[in-house]
């Protein structure tokens, strides 16, 4: 019940660095980097921190603590080992996917497992798709930053801020039982979003089209 949590980023990683061996192999020390620095964090924050899950009654405070810990941290931790780095900025902009995802496979399960036994769905099965997304949706708009230019500059970073704030708030929506015509219209709104900004949508309507 636990591996798709376990497992989800590290095929993630395979396959995002299936198709693009001559990019990756030269990077991989950042992949592993991104290993450790994770692995750092989560005993740190195991250790010395003793946090406990949030169950007070305001879903805004419960965002922040969620967005803070699940998406700025590890958006920090890409951003120190970018400035450590010595690539050029387009190799840093590109190696978001290729930190990010080795970092999720050993940041989030920790951050999953530290709740309470016996942990819901959503945690085990939602939220990992929800952060795979984001990684996404991110590492797609930081490729095409550098080639945009005035509203399709502010498009892109406005698309990311949003895909970096979508699974903390609809986690939110969950953990306060909000209707589920609300949280459906975020999870519905957040894979279009992605779909679409990404050209998910677009390929998979080629391929259907094709198949006619």
């Amino acid at each position: 019940m636990y591996l798709f949590a376990l497992l989800l980023f590290p095929c993630a990683f395979v396959f995002y660095a299936s198709g693009r061996a001559a990019v990756v192999r030269p990077r991989l020390l950042i992949a592993l980097a991104a290993l450790v620095l994770a692995g750092l964090i989560a005993v740190f924050r195991g250790f010395f921190l003793f946090r406990t899950p949030y169950d007070g009654a305001c879903p805004l405070f419960f965002f922040l603590e969620t967005f803070c810990s699940c998406a700025l941290v590890p958006c920090a931790a890409y951003a120190l080992c970018m400035l450590c780095a010595r690539d050029p900025a387009e190799t840093k902009i590109g190696s978001f996917a290729l930190f990010m995802l080795p970092f999720y496979a050993v940041y989030l399960p920790a951050e999953i497992f530290a709740h309470p036994v016996p942990l819901p769905f959503f945690l085990l099965f939602a939220k990992p798709v929800l952060y795979v997304l984001m990684v996404a949706a991110v590492a797609h708009e930081l490729s095409r930053l550098p080639a945009c230019q005035g509203r399709a500059f502010a498009v892109a970073l406005c698309a990311m801020v949003v895909a970096v704030a979508a699974p903390s708030l609809i986690e939110t929506l969950w953990y306060y039982a909000f209707p589920g015509a609300v949280q459906g219209l975020a999870i519905v709104g957040f894979v279009a979003l992605v779909a679409v900004r990404t050209g998910l949508l677009s390929r998979l309507t080629g391929i259907a089209s094709h198949q006619k």
